[in-house]
Formats: C-alpha cells, sequence, structure tokens
C-alpha cells in the first residue's frame, strides 16, 4: 500500500506543476490525480452515452492534445 501512495504522491507533485492544474487544485482542495480521473471519467461518459457536445469534446481531445504533445517536442532541447 505504501508504494501505491507514493506512486500517488509522485503522480500529484507531477500534476501540480501545470498552470492550470494547480489553480483548479487551490480553488477545490482535490489532488490533480482525482481531478483527472473525474475528467476522464466524465469525458467517457460524454462519448459512451452520446451527451450534448460530446463531438466537441473527440474533437478538441484529438486535435488539442497531440498539438500540445508537438509543441513539448519542439521544445525539447535534446533531439
Amino acid at each position: 500500500m505504501e508504494e501505491v501512495q507514493a506512486k500517488l504522491n509522485k503522480i500529484n507533485k507531477t500534476l501540480s506543476n501545470v498552470p492550470g492544474i494547480s489553480q483548479l487544485v487551490d480553488a477545490t482542495g482535490i489532488p490533480p490525480f482525482y481531478m483527472i480521473l473525474l475528467f476522464l471519467l466524465v469525458s467517457a461518459c460524454f462519448v459512451a452515452f452520446e451527451l450534448a457536445a460530446s463531438m466537441i469534446l473527440i474533437q478538441l481531445i484529438g486535435v488539442l492534445y497531440p498539438c500540445f504533445c508537438s509543441t513539448l517536442a519542439l521544445e525539447t532541447v535534446e533531439t
């Protein structure tokens, strides 16, 4: 159980470095891991049950996430 808690603390510490997430954590007091988990759960429900704005959500995730990863890759100094 201590190993799981240590990994969870490491994930929370890493997610706390993201500016938007750190502001939400300060406002709500909910740990970052649980915020991300809740967002993923709600997103999955939107898509699975074809609720309103599910297509917009799919398109945003399908475009914004790859753009974000590409930007991070371009900013790396190693390669």
